[in-house]
This record gives structure tokens, C-alpha cells and sequence, in this order.
């Protein structure tokens, strides 16, 4: 994930991407057609995949806490403090449940 959300992203805002990574190696690579705006939404909970939520994607779709309001704030808090300064603030994401 830590390499694709962000390959996919600028491929999806029509970017062209040049990467070299463990997983993927490209070179000026670009969907090459007209695409429409299309969302990028993450299930994540834990830290690591906040803070890239928090980077890339569209939207936030909370992993775990089931309908425990206390894991419900936690995994909320969580994902607050990953859109910390550097990061893109809270108020433009969505987040779904």
C-alpha cells in the first residue's frame, strides 16, 4: 500500500508517474485516456495506513470498532492525529462507516 496509493492516486489525477520501488518500477506511466474524477477510499485503522490515508486517497472508511462508541472515537482519534500538520487536514476527507 505504502507504494500503490500513491501511484494510483496521481494516475487517477491524471499525472504522469515515474517510480522505482520494491514492488513497482515505472516510467512516465499514464492511463493515457480521459478518465473522470474517480475516488480513492481506504478501510484503515491502524497507524501506519492512517497517515497514508491520510496523504492519498479521497475518503476514510474506519476499520474495526464495531458499534463500541469508545473504539469508535479512538479509531477516529487516530486518523485525526495522522492528518496532523504536513498532512492534508481532516475537514476535505469523508469518512464513512
Amino acid at each position: 500500500m505504502k507504494e500503490y496509493l500513491p501511484i494510483v492516486s496521481a494516475l487517477l489525477n491524471d499525472e504522469s508517474v515515474t517510480f522505482e520501488g520494491r514492488y513497482f518500477h515505472l516510467h512516465e506511466a499514464s492511463l493515457r485516456t480521459v478518465v473522470p474524477h474517480v475516488p480513492v477510499w481506504v478501510a484503515s485503522g491502524g497507524r501506519q495506513m492512517c497517515e497514508l490515508t491520510a496523504r492519498y486517497p479521497s475518503g476514510w472508511n474506519m476499520a474495526g470498532g464495531g458499534s463500541n462508541p469508545g473504539a469508535i472515537r479512538e479509531q477516529y482519534d487516530g486518523f485525526a492525529a495522522a492528518c496532523q500538520p504536513g498532512l492534508q487536514e481532516l475537514g476535505p476527507r469523508r469518512s464513512g462507516r
